[in-house]
């Protein structure tokens, strides 16, 4: 295993702990498609859209049929958007501090808020600094921070709010102070996907023997020495062999995104895990097609802003599955 920190990590702090940035929607027509669905006084908490991962980077729930103006602000938005939800603080509501672990910027992602509804009794209380944030804004907020947020007004309080990676697009959304924080700061910004060729995907097909870590997304520490290995499979995930997916032991399906050159990180999530397929020669052959021959591998990759730790794992053949075990994390 070997770990690598850029030159620079973490030599500019971020900014503050919010940001505007220069994207705005039409919080009046949100707040109409809200209405249809949801009534004002109406007892709920949180209307899912969009969620991470499934066959590809999301999964669209069938409700967002009806929000059109909600779909164009995701098919137009400058990062694909992983997760969207529509979240409800009711009058005289509050919520205890808390922080989001493992995720933020430092992780690849930024959950972005869009304000459809609310009074000036709302507040968000984000590191001990009040935030009164107007309809149709789009503010960032580093939620891995404690916040709470405070409803002492006589009306509901709405947000969409949007799980994004951090992208090359998105960072120029963001207000200019921030760029050299982007540039030489502890954040990780994610590369664009990448598709495969046809028939790319049976010739990176094969089984690896990884740590169970790696797979556990809450796993800080995912190459530690004498944690157990699990076998898993990566298989085409369609006839034109266009996607790959990695199968577990024990049958779980984990669909992955193509960033070129033969790495992968998982759908619906930003690089903090990647892998890379090996074989002898390169992942690819001559006059750039895939290779299919000898030996096979993969590089893991873990990263948490600017460092970057990497493990090589061998491919598994019949009769040299890891004794220790084959216990399976979660994602």
């Amino acid at each position: 295993m070997s770990t690598e920190v850029l030159a620079g990590a973490a030599v500019v702090p971020m900014p503050a702990a919010a940001a505007r940035l220069s994207t705005s929607f039409n919080a009046g027509w949100l707040a109409a498609e809200l209405r249809g669905v949801r009534p004002p006084a109406d007892d709920w908490r949180c209307l899912v859209l969009r969620s991470p991962g499934g066959p590809g980077d999301w999964t669209d729930a069938p409700l967002l049929e009806r929000f059109p103006h909600v779909r164009y602000i995701l098919d137009t938005f400058p990062a694909p958007v992983f997760g969207a939800r529509f979240m409800c603080r009711r009058p005289g509501t509050g919520a205890a501090g808390r922080i989001e672990a493992a995720q933020g910027l430092r992780w690849g992602t930024a959950r972005l808020h869009v304000p459809v509804q609310t009074n000036t009794e709302t507040v968000l209380v984000l590191d001990g600094e009040v935030h009164r944030w107007a309809p149709g804004d789009l503010w960032f907020g580093d939620f891995t921070r404690t916040h709470q947020v405070l409803n002492h007004g006589q009306d509901h309080c709405v947000h969409l709010a949007l799980d994004v990676p951090v992208t090359e697009r998105l960072v120029r959304a963001f207000p200019v102070a921030w760029r050299e924080f982007f540039h030489r700061g502890d954040v990780l910004v994610n590369r664009p996907p990448r598709p495969l060729a046809p028939g790319g995907a049976a010739a990176l097909a094969g089984e690896l023997s990884v740590p169970a870590g790696f797979l556990a997304r809450e796993d800080e520490d995912p190459f530690r020495a004498g944690q157990a290995r699990t076998a898993v499979t990566l298989e085409p995930a369609d006839d034109r062999g266009e996607r790959l997916w990695l199968r577990t032991g024990g049958g779980r399906v984990l669909p992955l995104t193509h960033l070129g050159g033969g790495e992968f990180r998982f759908a619906g999530r930003s690089e903090e895990r990647t892998l890379r397929v090996r074989r002898a020669g390169g992942p690819y052959g001559a006059g750039g097609s895939y290779g299919t021959g000898g030996s096979y591998g993969a590089v893991l990759y873990a990263r948490t802003g600017r460092g970057t730790a990497e493990l090589a794992v061998p491919g598994v053949t019949k009769g040299s599955r890891d004794p220790r075990g084959q216990e399976e994390g979660e994602s």
